[in-house]
């Protein structure tokens, strides 16, 4: 059952990353045609004229949305994938097929920094 959940989850998230990388790719048209209107009325961004200050001020709003749906693309991805891992991980890792018998065994421990062997005896 949790490789179904982590499965399906990695699924939505990637979802979400294609839906905001739509959304930052159409945000991204607009600023181009923003862009475009303001130099072609023969304005500009850097030294704002007061004829051209709404227009730049629109102009920087969607690049901050573009810049902000591509972060969330990102985000998401990078949660698709973890989820993605995960699910295999778990359904591809071997069961432990260890049981307790009255014998000592030897498990190996990693940590990060260090690692070892742990001894157990069961009786």
């Amino acid at each position: 059952m949790p490789v179904i959940t982590m499965g399906a989850a990695s699924a939505v998230w990637l979802g979400v990353g294609i839906g905001m990388t739509v959304a930052s790719n159409n945000a991204s048209e607009d600023g181009r045609a923003q862009a475009n209107a303001i130099l072609n009325a023969g304005g500009g961004c850097p030294d704002v004229p007061p004829r051209y200050q709404q227009a730049c001020s629109e102009l920087r709003t969607t690049a901050f949305r573009v810049d902000t749906f591509g972060r969330a693309a990102t985000v998401a991805y990078t949660a698709s994938g973890v989820l993605a891992i995960a699910a295999a991980t778990y359904a591809l890792w071997p069961l432990s097929g260890t049981k307790a018998s009255g014998k000592v065994r030897a498990l190996p421990e990693a940590h990060i920094g260090y690692g070892g062997i742990e001894v157990q005896w069961v009786w």
